[in-house]
């Protein structure tokens, strides 16, 4: 029960569920042995309760210790596996440790492949996530590399019109903008950053791009003008797309040194 309660709460990305985790790892470690299938899941739920928690060096640590853990009784390809892999990197990248979560970024993406090469939306999330850590980190180059990759994954599996394709083609115009290629990053927004759906995160990945573009053509000042009345008109469909844009927007500012 405390398990299912921590796990809607994560799920939510709600803090109280640091508490209920907390408990549910402890209670299963002792009922069960550490080993068990059950008490590996509630340590899996309370790594992710500490990174909702800001908390990300516990996370880390949590999810560094339970992915040998798994790996060592499961194997490095259970599916269970890859998903606290997957965890693990967005501990390290709530703490902003580059090249360890670019490593073990990189390792989920192999697993993910040799699994299941048929079925890569793992891989392009993963890639997406590296390459917004690499704009944040003032780096649209090395974004690029990885946002080129998984634009080929996109549009094989929503359609080159979709707008998560179009959308995935705005971050690439924004990273060759903020890269220094201008007059290529025009050109994509003039044919994919129009008639987005609102309140999406395509359409908030459009409106940065275009940020970025109008940095170059009337200033800073403007652009962030731009940006804070956009994101003042956001009315995202639930709490994780909000949370989801809210990123995207800090993630512009952040690039920017506020």
């Amino acid at each position: 029960m405390l398990s299912t309660e921590g796990n809607l709460l994560c799920r939510a990305n709600d803090p109280r569920a640091l508490d209920v985790t907390l408990t549910s790892a402890s209670v299963a470690k002792d009922f069960f042995g550490p080993t068990h299938t059950t008490t590996l899941t509630a340590r899996f739920m309370l790594a992710r309760a500490y990174r909702v928690a800001g908390r990300f060096a516990e996370a880390e640590r949590e999810g560094r210790d339970l992915a040998a853990v798994v790996e060592r009784m499961q194997g490095e390809s259970s599916s269970f596996h890859r998903h606290v892999v997957a965890e693990h990197f967005l501990a390290l990248e709530g703490l902003n440790d580059v090249q360890q979560a670019l490593a073990v970024g990189e390792r989920y993406i192999r697993l993910e492949r040799e699994a299941t090469p048929d079925v890569l939306g793992g891989v392009m999330r993963m890639m997406h996530n590296l390459s917004e850590m690499f704009m944040r980190i003032g780096e649209p180059a090395t974004a690029k590399r990885w946002l080129d990759e998984s634009q080929v994954i996109l549009e094989r599996e929503y359609g080159v019109d979709s707008p998560r394709a179009r959308g995935g083609r705005c971050m690439i115009a924004r990273a060759l903008i903020e890269g220094g290629r201008v007059e290529e990053g025009r050109q994509i927004l003039a044919r994919d950053a129009n008639d987005l759906p609102p309140n999406t995160p395509d359409a908030v990945k459009a409106t940065l791009a275009r940020a970025s573009l109008m940095e170059i053509d009337s200033g800073r000042d403007a652009a962030r003008t731009f940006v804070l009345e956009e994101r003042a008109k956001m009315n995202p469909a639930n709490k994780v797309v909000g949370e989801y844009i809210d990123k995207l927007f800090e993630d512009w500012f952040q690039t920017r040194g506020e």
